[in-house]
């Protein structure tokens, strides 16, 4: 499978999880480490970054945009592991259940990935520095307010971002020269 991604799309950008959990630990008031463990807040970290990648896709951002080439082997390929909605297709293929059906023998799709979660501490996550303190403030209000809120920020952060990268390239008009 070959696959690469869209020209400024931000995915080769990587956070530290301690960095992350450091930044949660002290808006949630446990810097001691006496209110949640580092596992809890590593579980609530991989669904915030979720939540926040899911929200961009809902929002048409390029962020969470991919495109590969899947190999066909009898007419079938199996979707991408990180597969989470179809953005575009080739002709004369078409997708059935998590497997992609066509005749040719390989077939170009974009879609729009999930990044992998963190397994532990040391991992690093798909947070470009621009969404960490909207990952911070999700992964704080899931474990103090639930995952209401975490959709809540997780829209606004995605309608604020996906307009701010959409449009960055567009000159600002100014009244006077």
């Amino acid at each position: 499978m070959i696959r690469w991604n869209e020209p400024g799309d931000g995915l080769d950008i990587r956070t530290p999880v301690k960095q992350l959990l450091t930044k949660v630990r002290l808006r949630i008031k446990d810097m001691q480490n006496t209110k949640f463990s580092d596992y809890e807040l590593l579980s609530a970290l991989n669904i915030a970054v979720q939540t926040l990648w899911m929200a961009l896709a809902e929002r048409f951002s390029s962020l969470p945009r991919l495109t590969t080439i899947l190999p066909m082997e009898n007419g079938v390929a199996a979707l991408p592991k990180d597969f989470y909605s179809l953005v575009h297709i080739q002709d004369n293929a078409a997708v059935d259940g998590f497997f992609v059906v066509s005749e040719e023998h390989n077939v170009e799709i974009t879609y729009n990935r999930l990044p992998v979660p963190a397994i532990n501490i040391d991992d690093t996550v798909e947070v470009p520095a621009s969404m960490v303190l909207d990952v911070v403030e999700m992964t704080a209000a899931l474990l103090t307010q639930g995952m209401g809120s975490v959709i809540n920020i997780a829209m606004a952060s995605a309608n604020r971002i996906a307009q701010k990268r959409e449009h960055g390239a567009i000159k600002d008009q100014k009244p006077f020269p």
